[in-house]
């Protein structure tokens, strides 16, 4: 079905619902204007307060946004709600689900940079060990070390005072919220909507789904088993492997966010430090929703409780976690909406693209690995053929030596042992001598490895691809505010090359 077709079919089926939690649109407000959204931002919020339809997207907190294809997300919920706008002559709004509560601190801690002197990191000091990142609060030391890293890191242009003003300005309150604050910001004048999943109003509108994942645990594992073998069998890879013991559940608990598990009929952390019967768990639901968690298979289901949910947007990992779970929704008494692939691709500055025509490469050779291809570079620009020559070099004096240990041995005992230790310092001298040979063929070719480099940092860091890697400050630091807009200007695909 084109996907024209799915969203007018989706929101056929959206006008069918119309029970949303009335709470949620003060705090919605209230929240947006906190992390700096402006009236279109508010223009957007009365539109979901007054029934219009969501095009959704999220991720982690990152710091400073985090990688690249965070910014992607919100771009293409921004496009897409537009065009769907455009199609069904009716409001639509982009929305940014910031998953707030999550505790993966040492996955978002860092922001890289593709510096001239090589890739370099900014890092969040501190230990937060299953601390959700909207409870990690922003204490000016913490906060100064990280705009220290990004002055000393960002080349001065005459965008970087706007930057390091906004990264200060939005420094407030907690961890997930400076992420939020930027976000917004960024996308202030194209009305993105952020969700903060720690407010309270999403907690208690997320009863019904905590409440069936208490009694449903169980036949959810059963559900994505049987899917997972259903997309083996189709050829493709499901991501979600969650242990079965796992109640889908997590518990904000002394500022720690705990895994429930499921241990007959009581459900108990890991660490023995909470233990509750079917019953407690259930009244803790009803009059405590906030002290509990979604894990990703509950996620969506809160989403969808509480937002009219017209698309989902996703990078790969998700488009294949969100087919796993399907059923569930099934099983949960809704319908799954469309589920649409983000931008991604590749950013390609002009010094980067000269460089790419320079060798008659393309950036997917780049990311597919350069350390074959120099090395190829490097032996057609050797005429000696080191690394051969040395080795039939050291090949042949093992040779005679060989042949004349056992005359030397003859003359006397001893000589034989020297003669070993002689041909040791001899092959040292040969090691030593390829070894100088191979880094004047390095200096010679050192334009080359330079550029091998640059390339792998600016499109395959860390072995990654750049939109996994890189920090948006980067290019916001050298093309402006405007680099929002040039990912405006794009049609939302998985693999674009973006030139910059």
């Amino acid at each position: 079905m084109e996907v024209e077709d799915q969203i007018a079919k989706r929101l056929h089926y959206l006008k069918q619902r119309k029970e949303q939690n009335r709470d949620l649109w003060p705090w919605l407000e209230q929240s947006n204007r906190e992390f700096g959204g402006g009236e279109k931002t508010m223009a957007a919020v009365r539109s979901l307060a007054g029934g219009a339809p969501a095009v959704v997207t999220g991720q982690q907190a990152g710091l400073l946004t985090g990688p690249l294809y965070t910014v992607y997300k919100a771009a293409t919920a921004v496009i897409l709600a537009r065009r769907f706008s455009e199609q069904l002559q009716t409001p639509v709004v982009p929305v940014f689900w910031l998953a707030s509560e999550d505790h993966d601190f040492q996955e978002v801690r860092t922001a890289w940079f593709p510096t001239a002197a090589g890739l370099r990191q900014i890092t969040f000091p501190g230990e937060f060990q299953l601390t959700p990142a909207c409870q990690i609060a922003l204490e000016r030391p913490a906060v100064m070390a990280v705009l220290e890293q990004l002055q000393e890191l960002l080349p001065e242009t005459q965008f970087t005072a706007d930057i390091l003003a906004l990264a200060a300005e939005t420094a407030r309150d907690s961890f997930s919220h400076w992420c939020g604050a930027l976000l917004a910001r960024l996308f202030a004048a194209h009305g993105l909507v952020i969700v903060d999943s720690c407010g309270l109003p999403l907690r208690t509108g997320a009863r019904p789904v905590f409440a069936w994942a208490v009694d449903h645990g169980p036949d959810i594992h059963r559900m994505l088993a049987e899917k997972a073998r259903e997309m083996q069998a189709g050829g493709r890879q499901p991501v979600l492997d969650i242990p079965v013991e796992h109640s889908h559940l997590f518990l904000l608990h002394q500022g720690l966010r705990l895994a429930l598990l499921r241990d007959g009929d009581a459900f108990r952390d890991r660490r023995g430090a909470v233990t509750f019967s079917r019953r407690e768990l259930l009244h803790k639901v009803e009059e405590e929703p906030w002290t509990l968690s979604p894990n990703v298979v509950l996620r969506p289901l809160v989403q969808e409780l509480v937002l009219l949910v017209l698309a989902i947007v996703g990078g790969p990992g998700e488009l294949a976690y969100l087919e796993q779970i399907e059923p569930v929704f099934a099983a949960f008494g809704l319908q799954m909406p469309p589920v649409l692939p983000r931008m991604g691709g590749v950013l390609l500055e002009p010094p980067v693209a000269r460089l790419l025509d320079k060798y008659g490469l393309t950036y997917q050779q780049v990311e597919a690995g350069l350390d074959a291809w120099a090395e190829e570079r490097l032996q057609a620009a050797d005429p000696l053929g080191i690394a051969h020559t040395f080795a039939s070099l050291a090949a042949r004096i093992e040779e005679e030596y060989a042949r004349i240990t056992p005359g030397l041995a003859a003359l006397d005992g001893q000589l034989a042992e020297l003669g070993a230790k002689n041909l040791a310092k001899v092959l040292e001298q040969v090691q030593w001598l390829e070894k100088k040979a191979l880094a004047s063929l390095r200096q010679k070719n050192r334009e080359l490895l330079h550029h091998a480099e640059r390339l792998k940092t600016a499109l395959a860091p860390l072995g990654n691809r750049q939109q996994r890697v890189h920090n948006s400050l980067w290019y916001l630091n050298k093309y402006g505010f405007g680099f929002i807009d040039i990912l405006m200007e794009q049609q939302p695909a998985p693999d674009l090359a973006i030139y910059l």
